[in-house]
């Protein structure tokens, strides 16, 4: 059994140091997984995939590997074909069990099934009924909190639910390219210029709700402030159906997790 984890970066990516490194290599994740599934794991810390096949084929039926962090690759983002046949050629099955990543068109999510008899995993489906049945019939009132820094990749969801929803909660670049919408001076803040002209006529129709304040650091809003938050907390209490998609602010910092933290505490409740 090979695993493989999708981490949620850019194709190629490179750590903070301008290499690939510790910090986001998937290894750091091996004693967890170790722990919760009582079984030894064998990481696979390269792309030499001959080596990877030696290795695999010299140990015994049951055996777990860990891949590294396929986004290490820059062919994993271009879904190259021959990448993906060399992934393909450490298994027999491939099962994708990773729901949030398959609108990708990247190597380990598309090319890969060309070459291995393909699967959805138990995760995937439940997320796909799930969401199938938000689709169709939500009890009311839904609400659909929208944050992330790729706001490109949420533009598609509000068009989607704009109909359905009673009101967004935005947050992040989302939140951002909204208040930039409504003529709010964002200075250097994470944006989408060309959605800019989108939302502002989502605005117009009273689904978007105001973003009151927020935190500001070096010219960039990180964070969503106490008002919005206590404003996003209300209309949750009063939700039936919460869909969410991404963090509020920069949430990898401690100093700018307060919204994505007091409103999953408020969805909890």
């Amino acid at each position: 059994v090979i695993l493989r984890w999708e981490d949620h970066l850019s194709p190629g990516i490179q750590d903070q140091s301008g290499q690939h490194g510790k910090t986001l290599s998937l290894e750091k994740t091996i004693p967890f997984l170790i722990k919760r599934l009582n079984r030894q794991i064998n990481f696979i810390p390269d792309f030499n995939f001959e080596n990877a096949r030696n290795f695999i084929n010299s140990t015994s039926s049951g055996t777990l590997f860990m891949l590294e962090n396929l986004r290490f690759d820059e062919r994993e983002g271009k879904n190259d074909v021959k990448f993906a046949k060399e992934l393909a050629s450490l298994g027999t099955i491939f099962v994708n069990d990773a729901f949030a990543v398959s609108h990708r068109k990247n190597a380990s999510v598309v090319a890969v099934t060309r070459y291995l008899p393909s699967y959805a995993g138990l995760l995937f489906e439940k997320e796909f009924i799930t969401l199938g049945s938000v689709m169709k019939k939500p009890a009311k009132p839904l609400i659909l909190v929208i944050g992330g820094a790729k706001v490109a990749d949420k533009i598609p969801v509000i068009k989607n639910f704009i109909k359905k929803t009673d009101i967004f909660l935005l947050g992040g670049g989302v939140g951002n390219t909204a208040l930039l919408a409504m003529g709010v001076d964002v200075k250097n803040s994470i944006i989408d210029q060309n959605q800019v002209s989108f939302l502002r006529r989502i605005i117009k129709t009273k689904k978007i709700a105001p973003i009151i304040d927020w935190v500001m650091e070096d010219d960039r809003i990180l964070d969503l402030g106490t008002q919005t938050i206590q404003k996003y907390k209300e209309y949750i209490h009063e939700a039936k159906t919460i869909v969410w998609g991404g963090p509020l602010g920069l949430f990898e910092n401690s100093k700018f997790a307060h919204a994505s933290t007091e409103i999953a505490k408020a969805i909890a409740e």
